[in-house]
């Protein structure tokens, strides 16, 4: 009588190797998302470092190099506000916004970088805003 309700599961070899490869390609993407986290976290804390005020919105990230007027950011999801004494954005940090998931405004006015530099960010950044 208990054999007539007991369920036999069987798996074959193919469907084993298809349920790890699923699970595989999930953990690698979950992986990936948080290393791209990871990286605009450590963004997050050097802009600032910098002169830089970062604004996240949910339809994107704004940075402010050298903030010099007050900003609105009453739909802000997100503000960071540079430190006190900062030292210069220049160039050789523009790499730091490359690791921004989301970013649609840079604002370079006030800040050390170049016009050069700012050229590269924007064949870099073509869906980014650009403001001097």
């Amino acid at each position: 009588m208990t054999s007539s309700l007991r369920v036999r599961w069987r798996f074959s070899l193919g469907s084993l190797l298809a349920l790890v490869s699923v699970v595989a390609v999930c953990a690698a993407l979950y992986a990936a998302r948080h290393r791209a986290l990871q990286a605009q976290e450590r963004a997050f804390r050097a802009i600032p470092a910098k002169g830089g005020l970062i604004l996240v919105y949910p339809e994107g990230t704004q940075i402010i190099l050298h903030p010099q007027y007050v900003v609105c950011a009453e739909r802000a999801t997100k503000v960071i506000n540079p430190i006190e004494k900062p030292t210069d954005f220049t160039d050789a940090d523009l790499h730091l916004l490359d690791h921004i998931i989301g970013l649609n405004h840079v604002n370079f006015a006030g800040s050390a970088v170049t016009e050069k530099g700012q050229a590269e960010f924007t064949s870099r950044h073509k869906n980014c805003h650009t403001a001097q």
